[in-house]
């Protein structure tokens, strides 16, 4: 715990209110990009799933290691997102049973999967590291990380290794349960038409002059796009099961259930933030329950999709940056609905839970509004 704290000082710096405020304008332009891309295609069908990885990748790289991954321009998948989903397939089977998945890891292209992937993420920090100015202000997160680790500062990675882990997290954690959470609310946005409605009214009432007139300050004072972010994640988390964690060695008693020490244990998120004793119509899409009709939600109701205490998600505030900017650009100026062949139900069905969420494709048509 008290290794956490301190190097969780490191990563704070990189995710503060000044930080974020140099993000911003970075994580617009590569929303706007996805939004020339789409108005260009009209009406066309576009995998929503594919397309937020895509731009979420793409922010990841400017704001978290400040270069170009250009697969927005390219539309091409990156070898490192294909790197990012194998090591998540791999992490989502074997993370229940460690033993077996240090075995695999030594025994020979057992785990090319999740190898080439940290293969790729070492190269890119050692890159980053070449090149860093340590004289100028750090403009991304692993230069934050950077700077803490040269002036061997008390919160910073202890090795090299550790530095390199840091580069897997920023990519895992900074790019893939963002772009999964985006394709839910786009998911449910063309599931509820009347709900997407609602949104473009308010935003309209903001922002009357259009696109021209957005600003990061005038979204953030519309809160049904916070419900509608809030009940995306209560509904489907981006880890729908959440992280391990170890008994202590004199055992928990959970309820009239005791569990022995030494014990991995997780708490299943998306199976508890769905369930009827804590919200009506728990597994309905209802964005109101947060605000409007709060009646819909008990007093104790569990919503922890950042997880809780010590251990919340550091980046929760450019992760709901990068949300709001990307929903509510697309819904002042799109409609959006199901391809003709789609109905979303295999987007549903088909969801893997690999430690974070792999989904099945979801095919999208937007109509300028």
């Amino acid at each position: 715990m008290t290794d956490h704290r301190k190097r969780r000082k490191a990563w704070d710096r990189g995710f503060s209110v000044k930080a974020l405020a140099t993000y911003e304008p970075r994580v617009k332009n590569k929303v706007d990009q996805f939004s020339s891309y789409i108005e260009s295609n009209l009406g066309q069908s576009i995998d929503a799933t594919a397309w937020s990885m895509f731009l979420s990748f793409d922010i990841m790289g400017n704001v978290g290691f400040g270069k170009e991954f250009n697969n927005l321009s390219t539309r091409i998948e990156h070898p490192a997102i294909k790197g990012v989903h194998d090591h998540m397939a791999i992490v989502g089977t074997l993370s229940h049973i460690p033993w077996l998945l240090n075995i695999a890891s030594r025994i020979p292209g057992a785990a090319s999967g999740f190898s080439s992937f940290f293969r790729w993420c070492g190269d890119e920090i050692e890159q980053k590291q070449k090149e860093w100015d340590m004289d100028k202000s750090p403009r991304d997160i692993v230069s934050w990380l950077l700077k803490s680790y040269v002036e061997k500062d008390i919160s910073a990675a202890p090795s090299k290794a550790a530095l390199h882990e840091d580069s897997r997290v920023v990519i895992v954690a900074g790019s893939d349960t963002t772009a999964t959470t985006l394709a839910s609310a786009l998911y449910y946005l063309a599931k509820n038409p009347a709900i997407l409605l609602k949104l473009q009214r308010h935003l309209d009432k903001v922002i009357p002059q259009g696109s021209k007139d957005w600003s990061y300050d005038k979204v953030k004072s519309v809160t049904y796009l916070d419900d509608i972010i809030q009940e995306t994640l209560h509904l489907r988390p981006a880890i729908l099961t959440g992280g391990h964690r170890v008994t202590p060695a004199e055992g928990i008693q959970v309820d009239e259930v005791y569990i022995p020490g030494d014990v991995n244990v997780f708490v299943p998120v998306q199976l508890i933030q769905t369930d009827e004793r804590y919200y009506t119509d728990a597994k309905q899409f209802v964005p109101e329950r947060w605000n409007e009709r709060r009646e819909m939600c008990s007093e104790s109701a569990p919503f922890f999709p950042f997880s809780l205490g010590p251990y919340s998600c550091t980046g929760k505030n450019l992760a709901m940056m990068s949300l709001r900017i990307s929903i509510s650009t697309f819904a002042q100026l799109f409609h959006i609905q199901f391809s003709p062949d789609e109905n979303g139900e295999a987007f549903v069905t088909e969801t893997q839970d690999t430690f974070t969420t792999t989904l099945a494709p979801l095919h999208i048509q937007f109509l300028l509004r």
